[in-house]
């Protein structure tokens, strides 16, 4: 075989590695419910809790309120009644308007979920209260491109196979072709009997 046929031979193990790989089954963490819910109009709006179809550390989710004027940090994240499938974040006094929590969270094998649940926040005004709350959202804040919701709404989305296996694969097979390629040139120099 020569070297164009051990690199196409190495390239077709490679694709067929990956296209394995990131059609395995995997579990991962997926967002089963939300409060506010998608697409919900609400009056009060001081928590935020998401539902997942598993546990999550709570050293493994982030979440963040989001809107046209910019990114609004939330407090927490904690369990609510002690159920690690339930967190809740606080959130700080915001303006009527249409807002996003967006999300990302570790699952226990490794798979990051990101996803984002849109709603409106319609606060009515009380008699002598002023009709917009004192803390307005941290301006020029945007959340890491690896953080950015989804545009599915209450979807969660999956990387399929942690990197690590992936990179892992690929040089144990990167290995296995260099010591292919460097036994080929003393196969060709024995002579058939």
């Amino acid at each position: 075989m020569g070297r164009i046929g051990r690199l196409l031979t190495v390239a077709a193990v490679l694709a067929i590695a990956h296209v394995a790989l990131a059609g395995g089954a995997s579990a991962h963490t997926s967002l089963t419910s939300s409060e506010p819910r998608t697409g919900e109009v609400v009056e009060g709006l001081d928590r935020i809790v998401l539902r997942f179809d598993e546990p999550v550390a709570l050293t493994a989710i982030h979440a963040w309120l989001e809107n046209d004027d910019g990114v609004i940090p939330l407090a927490g994240p904690g369990y609510v009644d002690g159920d690690a499938r339930v967190v809740l974040f606080s959130v700080p006094p915001v303006a009527s308007g249409i807002y996003s929590i967006g999300y990302h969270v570790v699952a226990s094998d490794g798979d990051a979920a990101v996803g984002e649940v849109k709603f409106t926040f319609d606060r009515p005004a009380a008699a002598g209260e002023p009709a917009e709350p004192i803390a307005p959202p941290v301006t020029g804040v945007k959340p890491l491109p690896s953080q950015r919701a989804s545009a599915a709404p209450a979807a969660s989305q999956s990387s399929g196979t942690p990197v690590v296996l992936e990179i892992l694969l690929l040089a144990l097979i990167g290995a296995v072709a260099l010591l292919i390629g460097r036994r080929a040139p003393l196969l060709l120099l024995r002579r058939p009997s």
